[in-house]
């Protein structure tokens, strides 16, 4: 307290002359945290940044926190215009920081801090929880060792890394940050002053673990060309299937870069699959932590995006196996390129199982399946105890396409739809279709469940490289509709999708690895993108991203043999790369693939190109069937940005 009375009584009145502040009108030197937000500061300290005004010496500001005078910890940048510093010894809870100029009124900033063991906006903490450092091994192949408490915490490690084809050492940190297991890589005495944030894929298991890896922080071409890279166990989806979570672990280990290394130029995100979801979601959901992103094998999100066409996959399968359809018929149906797509899809539809994947340590009373993952969101129904399901296919016509263009009969029509079913509560096949919870529903659109592309996605680069499966013999899951799906929404949110670039090549050239050429190439153009976009600050986001696009990036594929030359030419790439529509489209519904429950209207004529029974029709869907030219029950827009779960 004495300090604090030194402080406020000299040197606060020092920089203001002795005025009353509130007869002061001119304002003092601006202040931002670099590191954070300033209401979601963790660890008791924060990277912090003091403007100097236009006719002031640096030397004259003053800084100051809960009254303590923190000027000694700012040095003055290379334009002279601003302090950099890192403050600390912040409490739990609300801290006022204060900057301080002779003649001005002093700037506060209320900085809130919080624990790193989290939460801090995700919400409450899962549990139970399984510690998993004993069996991770850092970037050098030592154990972690045991942790200790239940935020599965260890000392943080340092290690000095060579690798062969990269011309310095690398220095990678190992701590645990809200649970998960973090690891950031710096090329020593070479960093370019940027930062790749690695997202890794999988979805079932995700739940109830801190996991043994992170998504990757050794990619030679990375560091060969100076970028910084992290990740966490948590920003992994086969570890941690959540993407409100996913941002959570994000924000903090992105915190703690900052604070060590200072702020990057820009953040690139970096995944595939499930990573796509976490690249997609932070970005739009949580602005600021993503400059631009680089995703693969891509989905828009976990619930509208990959859940929707793998539950639907799930009941045709179920339905295929007693029906007598053929092979052309149920493609017709399914709308996939090829049958084994189904019975593929049908499998990683058990995500929506509590039971399925549930590890055999875990309380019997533990629930693992997507929805009770993200109970945080969408609450508890009140009769079960389980989470709120915003799943549905109720009024949905399956195969409408296929009996239009007469590639089955009325008569399977009616059948297939009048034994579709859906799911029950837990997971299983029911009869009945399935019904939605509309809270849920609601709560996935206001949040940012289904991706919105509204919040902070139309304002940075968007490159999406796709490896095409959608013709493997085996059928596969990373499906060309989910690309466009995305396009979709960034059309209507934004007006056009030009800050997304699209490319395809078939599997043969390495996938979405650096050490593909045509990868290695995407990360140079985004570089120089978000380059250029750095340099021009003027103007709305969306503006600037779009007018500093590199003339040489554009949509583009490339040819399948073994010339491989790549093409430009939208028409010749949906020739050679056919994205094929899912079950939904094929049941009416929209590209954009972001309606959870269909508006319904009575069975109609108008629906059909091909003679009908509408008695008939009406007996399999007596409330009516979907009315794909409304919105969505409950569909509506993301209700902000920065929501926040519950925290500290």
């Amino acid at each position: 307290m004495a300090a604090t009375l030194v402080f406020l009584g000299s040197t606060v009145a020092a920089a203001t002359d002795g005025t009353d502040e509130s007869a002061l009108t001119q304002p003092g030197p601006p202040v931002e945290v670099l590191s954070s937000r300033p209401e979601f500061v963790t660890g008791g300290d924060a990277l912090v940044r003091v403007r100097v005004p236009e006719g002031a010496r640096p030397e004259q500001v003053r800084v100051a926190v809960n009254g303590l005078d923190q000027t000694r910890a700012f040095h003055t940048e290379p334009d002279g215009r601003a302090l950099t510093g890192l403050v600390t010894g912040l409490h739990l809870g609300e801290n006022n920081l204060v900057g301080a100029l002779p003649g001005t009124r002093p700037v506060h900033l209320t900085l809130y801090d919080r624990s790193t063991d989290g939460p801090l906006f995700a919400g409450p903490k899962e549990q139970p929880f399984a510690c998993e450092t004993t069996g991770f091994r850092t970037a050098g192949g030592q154990l972690l060792g045991r942790a200790t408490g239940p935020s599965c915490t260890v000392p943080t490690r340092v290690e000095h890394l060579t690798r062969k084809r990269v011309p310095h050492r690398i220095r990678v940190e190992t701590g645990v940050l809200d649970r998960g297991i973090y690891e950031i890589a710096m090329p020593e005495g070479a960093w370019n002053h940027r930062l790749v944030y690695t997202f890794g894929g999988g979805c079932p298991g995700g739940w109830y673990t801190q996991g043994r890896a992170t998504a990757g922080v050794l990619d030679e071409v990375m560091l060969r060309r100076g970028y910084a890279i992290a990740s966490s166990t948590l920003n992994v989806f086969g570890t941690n299937c959540d993407d409100l979570l996913a941002s959570e672990v994000m924000a903090m280990v992105k915190e703690r870069f900052v604070e060590e290394f200072g702020p990057p130029l820009f953040t690139i995100g970096w995944g595939c699959s499930g990573g796509s979801y976490q690249a997609h979601q932070i970005a739009d959901n949580y602005p600021g932590l993503l400059d631009g992103i680089a995703v693969a094998c891509s989905f828009p999100d976990l619930v509208s995006g990959s859940t929707q066409v793998l539950t639907d996959a799930a009941l045709l399968d179920h339905y295929f196996a007693k029906s007598t359809l053929d092979s052309a018929q149920r493609r017709a149906v399914s709308g996939f390129g090829v049958t084994a797509t189904s019975p593929l899809l049908a499998n990683q539809a058990r995500r929506i199982d509590p039971r399925a994947f549930c590890p055999a340590t875990l309380h019997t009373a533990a629930r693992c399946d997507i929805y009770d993952h993200a109970v945080n969101v969408y609450g508890r129904d009140p009769r079960t105890g389980a989470a709120r399901r915003p799943l549905d296919n109720t009024g949905v016509q399956y195969g409408l396409a296929a009996l239009n263009s007469r590639k089955i009969s009325f008569a399977q029509f009616l059948d297939l739809n009048a034994r579709i079913g859906g799911f029950d509560a837990e997971g299983g096949f029911s009869p009945a279709r399935s019904v939605a919870d509309r809270d849920s529903v609601s709560l996935a659109y206001r949040t940012g469940r289904v991706l919105s592309g509204g919040g902070g996605l139309g304002s940075i680069p968007v490159v999406d490289y796709r490896s095409y499966t959608d013709d493997l013999p085996g059928g596969d899951m990373h499906l060309s509709l989910h690309t466009a799906a995305t396009r979709a929404r960034l059309v209507a949110a934004n007006g056009d999708a030009d800050n997304q670039v699209l490319l395809a090549e078939n599997g043969s050239h390495g996938g979405f690895l650096t050490a593909n050429p045509v990868v290695a190439d995407l990360l140079a153009q985004l570089d120089a993108w978000l380059t250029a976009i750095a340099r021009d600050p003027t103007g709305p986001a969306h503006q600037r991203v779009v007018r500093n696009r590199p003339t040489g990036l554009a949509d583009a594929c490339w040819t399948p043999d073994a010339a491989h030359q790549k093409v430009l030419d939208p028409g010749r790439c949906a020739a050679l790369y056919p994205v094929w529509p899912g079950p939904r489209r094929v049941a009416g519904g929209p590209v954009a693939g972001d309606v959870l429950k269909c508006a319904l209207h009575p069975v109609t004529a108008a629906d059909y190109r091909v003679p009908v029974d509408l008695a008939a029709l009406a007996g399999v869907f007596p409330d009516g069937v979907c009315d794909w030219s409304r919105p969505g029950v409950g569909q509506q827009p993301l209700s902000g940005t920065w929501l926040s779960f519950g925290g500290q």
